[in-house]
């Protein structure tokens, strides 16, 4: 799955989205979480204590830093493409 997640990012900020961000790129993670099987309650675009808590669950599985936010990394373990 490729999708454009066109999100402000600097250089000094790794996370890309966090928790109380809201917007089309949290529902499409969302959507995504979902068809991998996480639980997040609601996909309704809105980076919730749920979907951290699944964000967590898919790093620790794919093996990488369980933050509980998006950052650039993530995005590509979930089959992200990030637009620069």
């Amino acid at each position: 799955m490729t999708a454009f997640v066109p999100v402000p990012q600097s250089d000094n900020s790794p996370p890309v989205l966090k928790l109380g961000d809201v917007g089309q790129a949290v529902l499409e993670i969302q959507q995504r979480l979902q068809q991998l099987g996480f639980s997040i309650g609601v996909a309704d675009g809105h980076f919730g204590p749920k979907t951290q808590q699944a964000i967590q669950q898919f790093q620790m599985r794919q093996g990488i830093d369980a933050t509980g936010y998006v950052d650039v990394l993530t995005l590509a373990e979930l089959g992200f493409q990030v637009d620069d």
